[in-house]
Parts: structure tokens; sequence; C-alpha cells
């Protein structure tokens, strides 16, 4: 074996293997009115995404509501049926997997976190009856096993004392409590990717980093692959190896997290940097202006980049055709006709 193909080796394990993998995923919703004469109109949530997702590392999807963030998170859990392309899981279309244990076996091993955590739990029921329900549906185990795994779960998420804690019901805890107990059911469970959609935005800001720490404790040390949905890119530099961002279902800016927060390409990027609280900044600095502040609904027929109406930056040519990709560095890509 070459020393090429060796350094190949050594960087595909120490990215971790890819359990999911989307494929130039693309899904279309249907609008509601129109009439019986006229054509059906279709509004386009995603447009073309591709990402992978790798034991032991995190990819972060950041951009304002209404870009798809969630959308490809449900296509991913079965929610929703891509238009085009396709998630793909250990390398079969979920699209495929449609016998009874091989659904089982996906929904398992793909948990989705999300965000808020309240309505993600019965109030009717204690903490016990949904982590014993999980147990049940996926594992055999006994009673003296069940007990004790649960103890060790929820000392492991950190709430603790684990005996009192399994008798209480989600009002009765905070809201990070209730979050680490949901994060606790994906380990019980046994999944293997974990889709955390917005998972800390309702929590309150002194809380935020200890679910933080708990999800990096769950990606470093147990392997687990995440998806982190988010508008805050903040975050997602602290937790995430790799970012995408979105812009009305389009890729605009995407690779190496550390390269994308330290020096952004794509105006949209930078304006999302900017809106980050900077305490070195003084409070009479200005975001980067923009052209107009309506993000547009997109079609399957527009053409031309989505964020032509609001950059600064608009060329003729960027409202004629989507800009193709473009590398800036290793692990570093932008969609921008600033660069073609």
């Amino acid at each position: 074996m070459n020393a090429l193909n060796q350094a190949t080796l050594a960087e595909a394990k120490e990215l971790g293997q890819v359990i999911i993998e989307a494929k130039d995923l693309t899904i279309d919703f249907k609008k509601s009115g129109g009439s019986l004469f006229k054509p059906k109109q279709y509004l386009r949530a995603l447009n073309g995404l591709n990402f992978q997702l790798r034991e032991g590392r995190c990819l972060a999807v950041v951009g304002e509501s209404g870009c798809g963030k969630s959308t490809s998170a449900k296509i991913a859990t079965k929610i929703h049926k891509a238009t085009q392309g396709g998630i793909y899981y250990k390398g079969k279309n979920i699209d495929d997997i449609t016998s009874s244990e091989e659904l089982d076996a996906y929904r398992r091993e793909v948990q989705m976190v999300f965000q808020d955590p309240f309505s993600s739990l019965n109030p009717l029921h204690t903490i016990r009856y949904h982590l014993t329900r999980a147990m049940k549906l996926y594992h055999k185990v006994t009673p003296e096993e069940m007990e004790q795994k649960l103890i060790d779960i929820l000392e492991e998420v950190g709430l603790t004392p684990a005996k009192e804690v399994l008798e209480k019901f989600p009002h009765q805890l905070s809201g990070g409590q209730r979050q680490r107990v949901f994060l606790a059911k994906t380990l019980v469970i046994g999944a293997k990717v974990i889709l955390a959609d917005e998972p800390t935005s309702m929590l309150d800001v002194s809380i935020r980093i200890g679910v933080l720490n708990l999800m990096n404790k769950m990606k470093h040390e147990m392997n687990k692959a995440f998806m982190y949905i988010t508008h805050d890119i903040a975050t997602a530099r602290y937790f995430a190896e790799d970012t995408i961002v979105l812009y009305c279902g389009h890729m605009v800016e995407w690779g190496s997290t550390e390269a994308i927060t330290q020096n952004p390409q794509h105006p949209y990027t930078q304006l999302l940097l900017a809106a980050v609280p900077d305490p070195s900044r003084s409070i009479h600095d200005k975001l980067p202006t923009h052209r107009s502040l309506e993000t547009p609904m997109w079609s399957p027929e527009k053409t031309g980049c989505p964020y032509a109406a609001r950059c600064p930056n608009a060329k003729a040519e960027c409202t004629e055709y989507l800009p193709e990709p473009v590398q800036i560095a290793s692990n570093h890509y932008t969609r921008c006709h600033l660069f073609s």
C-alpha cells in the first residue's frame, strides 16, 4: 500500500464512518389555494442539499427560520419524502426501507430531539414511564437489568439522584432537565444518529452550555453522529466540526466550521456572523447592509441566486442563474458569483 492510500485511510478513520448521506436532496410542497383550471403551484423548500453524518462528528445546519433546516431532518426521519435525490442510510436509500424489521432498526438508530422538551414528553406520565416504554419497544431486558440501566443512563446525562428523577413528572423538571431526559431516551433506545432540532433555543442562556456539553460528550465518548439544526452560528462554532449555511433551501456556504466562521465568504454568512454579539465591538457598529429585508418564496421555476434581492454585491448574472460551487480552501466551499 502506497503512502497516499495510507494517508487516505487514516483520514477516513479520523473522520468516522458515514452513517447517513444526503445526495441532491430536493423537496417541493404544493401551495394551498388555486382553482381547478389553474396549474398546480409548488414551493421549493430544499434545492440540491448534500451532506454526510459521520460517527463521532457533528454537522451544523445554520440559517434563518424557513430556510429548510428542519425539513431536511424530517426527510431523514421519513416524515417527508424527497421530490428528487434522497437520503442513504449505510448506503441504502431510506425510501427502500419498507419491511418492519428494517424500519425498526432504522428508527432505533436515527432519533430526533425536538426544540421544546416539554411538548416532547407526556405530562401525564413519569420519567420512568417514558424511558421504560422506549426500552421495551426496542430491547428485551429483565426488570432488574432495566432498573439498573435506567439509573446508569440518567447518571450519564447528569440527572441525579436518578431514582428520584425516575418518579418525577415532566412539569417537575426544569427545561434543561427535560431536554436531558430526551437525550437519555435516545441513549436508552440505542440511537447512533441524533437529529437535534434547535435543542437549546427554548432554554435559558445559563443552562444551554450544559446541554451542549452533554451532546459533546455523547459525540466524543459515545461516538454518536449529530445533525445540529440552529439559527445561532455561535453555538454551531462551539459544537460542530462541519457546517452548512442554508438560505431559501440552497447551500450558500459549507465545509469546516472553523474555516467558515473564521473566513466567511458568502455575504449571507458574513451577515449571520456580524449579528453574533461581540463585547469588543461598539454598539454603534452597523451590520452589513442588505438591499431588502424580504426573504423570497422560492419555486422550482425560479432561477438565479436566492440571496440576490438582499445582497449588496449583486450583479446582473445573480438573477439569471445559480452560481456553481467554488472551493475557497480545503473543505471550504461557497456558491457566489463574486467567485465565479
